[in-house]
């Protein structure tokens, strides 16, 4: 599954056509992405990552879309915002986080078992 929309109803390739990389690079290894485009009242386009999940864990492919989304945000300016949440319970919230904070996250607010909100600007 490859979604790329935007909140406001407009064509995915309004806003967030910076991100063709990752969504040709995300069915290749297999790699569920879910990105959507926000703009908010001052204009300025921010980037909401909904849903990245790699059907084969532990082999690299989700950090590699990673990789290739933090590239067109550097290059486009756009900041990231992801609720960190895990399917597999509480006690791995703590090792997203971590894997967020390697690609330059930050945590909005206090600690949290259930989810996070990560921001990078």
């Amino acid at each position: 599954m490859q979604v790329c929309k935007t909140y406001d109803r407009s064509p995915p390739e309004v806003g967030i056509a910076e991100l063709r990389g990752c969504f040709e690079l995300a069915p290749r290894l297999r790699v569920n992405l879910e990105i959507h485009g926000v703009r908010d009242s001052s204009g300025i386009s921010r980037w909401y990552l909904q849903w990245i999940e790699a059907t084969e864990r532990r082999k690299g492919s989700g950090t590699a879309v990673m990789r290739e989304l933090i590239r067109a945000a550097d290059r486009h300016s756009r900041e990231i915002t992801l609720k960190a949440a895990s399917r597999r319970g509480a006690h791995c919230i703590e090792e997203l986080v971590a894997y967020y904070q390697r690609f330059g996250f930050r945590r909005l607010g206090g600690p949290s078992r259930i989810r996070v909100m990560m921001t990078r600007s």
